[in-house]
């Protein structure tokens, strides 16, 4: 990104000639519907006004940023550009909410807390603790596989986040969750959930201060949150060693650059935003990557004959499986693709700046959504379609390709962000995902119980709103003609994979 000069003005009404283009300005319909249906307008928005949208909101100064090269610009640009924010004067609901439940943590803070948050936490959840949190992973899938034995019709997504919420417990806490406070985070998050979205009505502010219901159930479940969360800390505490969980290292961690210990206040920020965005994002990708399996049988048979090659006669697999895992992980990528976790990122803008060739104003915050950016049809062959073929070859950890592929790999697919913000669960985030997904598959197949797919609901991350059943069934030997393939010589992934 460069300074404002050499580009051309941007701002203005828009459609207006000169300026971006982008719906009507001030419309009520038009902000209800996004409110209503984001996903759906946003990808209308971009097919309909091109890849830079301006947004008419009031007081907002707001572009969606679908074109790569802004992108890129908003994804890897210092400080002294972008910071992590949210429309000038909305911090009333859109920041306030997730700062209020989530605190100063490496989500939600900014700046310079922002880079001493990265260096003192990003190592606890770095390849080298792999061996620690392996046997965590591979012992809570397999509670979770004693149970898919049985066969029968699962609610899976409550399954699957009842595991995210075992393996948090255990390697950020200490502690193990118990089932009463499962079903009390996931009723309050899903309460949360109901409340992202409004910022982008007008008057939102004002809605944060009346009693409405939605408001009264944010602060009930804000509350029962936190609570969950100082059980969890206490028990913990108790019955665990120094150094013996996550938490504890952050607590007796020091910033390797100044010496500053983290204080209990900023630890507890790390805590809750591990716990809410750690097991959510992954509950709901490995949700989703089962749903597109059960709805591929032929892919599913493939993974599934991957596993059982990889695996041998064990059942449980271990960090050393992880490279092995080709069409496991291909498949994981591409739901990753198709239902990115994190749906839509912002940016705004500390200084005026050229931006895909648009002069924007300080102030002008840019929305990335890897929603819409991972459907482009400008971008991906068959964008709706579920190819995980696409990803085979890559024989890389997403975060080596992504780190060593940044020029144009991260242009259209991030979905744990990129650059300075990307997110440092990400490792953990994929090796859960993978180990879980070889425990479950291995003897076991899913298959669709309703005829329509889940439903996506956009909400602080991208849950699964209905059709979260599957039919879970033995899988004694492999398919007929089932036989999984190692790498290819050639890389399958083109321009446009």
């Amino acid at each position: 990104m460069g300074p404002a000069g050499g580009a051309r003005s941007a701002w203005g009404t828009p459609g207006a000639r000169g300026g971006l283009p982008g719906p009507a300005r001030y419309r009520w319909d038009e902000l209800c519907g996004l409110a209503a249906d984001p996903l759906r307008r946003l990808a209308g928005y971009r097919e309909q006004f091109g890849p830079v949208v301006r947004f008419a909101l009031p007081g907002r100064p707001v572009v969606l940023m679908a074109d790569p090269a802004g992108i890129r610009t908003a994804l890897h640009s210092g400080p002294d550009t972008v910071t992590k924010g949210c429309p000038a004067g909305a911090r009333s609901v859109y920041d306030r909410l997730p700062l209020r439940l989530l605190g100063q943590g490496m989500l939600t803070s900014s700046g310079e807390l922002h880079q001493r948050q990265q260096r003192l936490v990003a190592p606890g959840l770095g390849p080298h603790r792999m061996a620690e949190f392996a046997h965590v992973f591979a012992e809570e899938a397999a509670a979770v596989a004693a149970v898919w034995d049985r066969g029968g019709i699962r609610d899976v997504h409550h399954d699957l986040a009842a595991l995210a919420l075992a393996v948090i417990s255990r390697t950020v806490f200490g502690s193990r969750i118990r089932p009463g406070e499962v079903e009390i985070l996931d009723a309050a998050l899903a309460a949360g959930n109901q409340w992202s979205v409004r910022p982008l009505l007008p008057g939102a502010g004002a809605l944060d201060l009346l009693p409405l219901p939605r408001t009264r159930g944010w602060l009930r479940a804000h509350r029962e949150i936190h609570e969950v969360l100082d059980l969890l800390i206490a028990r913990g505490r108790r019955g665990s060693g120094p150094g013996s969980d996550l938490l504890d290292r952050i607590l007796t961690a020091r910033d390797p650059l100044t010496g500053v210990p983290v204080g209990p206040a900023q630890a507890r920020d790390e805590a809750v935003t591990l716990l809410v965005a750690g097991h959510e994002t992954t509950a709901n990708a490995l949700f989703w990557c089962l749903e597109l399996l059960a709805r591929h049988p032929a892919a599913q048979d493939r993974v599934r004959a991957e596993i059982r090659r990889v695996l041998g006669e064990r059942i449980s697999p271990t960090p050393a499986d992880l490279p092995g895992l080709v069409h496991t992980r291909a498949a994981l990528y591409e739901a990753f693709r198709l239902y990115p976790p994190v749906w839509l990122i912002s940016r705004t803008l500390v200084r005026p700046c050229a931006v895909a060739g648009h002069r924007l104003p300080a102030g002008t915050v840019l929305l990335l959504s890897p929603w819409v950016t991972h459907r482009d049809p400008g971008l991906w062959l068959e964008p709706a379609a579920f190819r995980p073929e696409r990803w085979i070859g890559a024989g890389r950890t997403l975060a080596d390709r992504t780190a060593s592929d940044a020029g144009r790999h991260e242009r259209r697919y991030f979905p744990f962000a990129a650059g300075p913000r990307r997110c440092a669960g990400q490792f953990f985030a994929e090796s859960e995902c993978l180990l879980t997904l070889a425990t479950l598959l291995r003897d076991r197949a899913v298959s669709p119980v309703d005829r329509r797919p889940a439903t996506p609901v956009p909400a602080f991350t991208l849950r699964p709103h209905a059709g979260t059943r599957l039919r879970v069934s033995a899988v004694p030997s492999l398919p007929a003609g089932a036989r999984a393939v190692g790498r290819p010589a050639v890389e399958i992934e083109g321009v446009q994979p």
